[in-house]
């Protein structure tokens, strides 16, 4: 028996904008066309209504971002920008949802020391991020949130694991990216988090994407 596939219809903004722009030129496609690129069931009531939608949602977006181009960000904003960095969400979309611009998200971030992740591929020991002066310390608590440069991703202090008269105090660290695992990292390679830890109450559970590592340490 032939199984139907059901049609994903693609309404992202780009591909809306680019139907618009098709739409809207001196020689424009046809609506039937528009309604193919949409991936859509050919209905001109319906393309207008989308078409519609799309305009003054983006009015109301470039309105909202306008009223607040100079006004500083709130300290509930600041947690909001903080948590959905920590938790993998691109600048990109935070600006989206937030209505700032990236340029804001990104002064925020490094006025609090947090790293940028590096987005080209990296491995332990190509493309690793750099580390804010600042935000380096030799002194950890276990539970303490860091940035690992290693690893590209966040993780939690477990413990001290030992000093080395190369490296000075090494950690015993639970990461938590994709990997999900124990690693040992020198204190110059961590971003010290429990700052902002403690500024905003962020606790690793409430960061979305992330997990806690394992309550028992074997």
């Amino acid at each position: 028996m032939k199984l139907k596939v059901a049609k994903v219809e693609r309404l992202d903004d780009v591909n809306l904008r680019e139907v618009i722009g098709l739409l809207e030129q001196d020689t424009p496609i046809t609506k039937k066309d528009a309604c193919i690129k949409l991936n859509i069931s050919y209905n001109t009531t319906r393309l207008g209504n989308i078409i519609k939608e799309f305009k003054e949602r983006k009015e109301r977006e470039a309105s909202i971002r306008k009223s607040l181009r100079n006004t500083p960000l709130s300290f509930n904003e600041k947690k909001d920008i903080i948590q959905q960095y920590l938790g993998n969400t691109a600048i990109s979309e935070i600006s989206k949802s937030t209505f700032r611009s990236i340029k804001k998200i990104k002064d925020l971030l490094v006025e609090y020391g947090i790293p940028l992740r590096n987005t080209a591929k990296s491995n332990y020991f190509k493309n690793v991020p750099l580390i804010p002066e600042k935000s380096i310390t030799e002194n950890y608590v276990e539970g303490d949130l860091v940035f690992s440069s290693r690893y590209n991703c966040l993780a939690e202090i477990c413990k001290l694991h030992g000093i080395t008269e190369r490296d000075g105090q090494v950690y015993r660290i639970y990461l938590l990216g994709t990997e999900q695992q124990y690693a040992y990292q020198p204190y110059y390679e961590l971003a010290d988090l429990s700052v902002i830890q403690e500024e905003f109450n962020i606790s690793i559970p409430h960061i979305t994407g992330v997990m806690a590592r394992p309550l028992v340490i074997k």
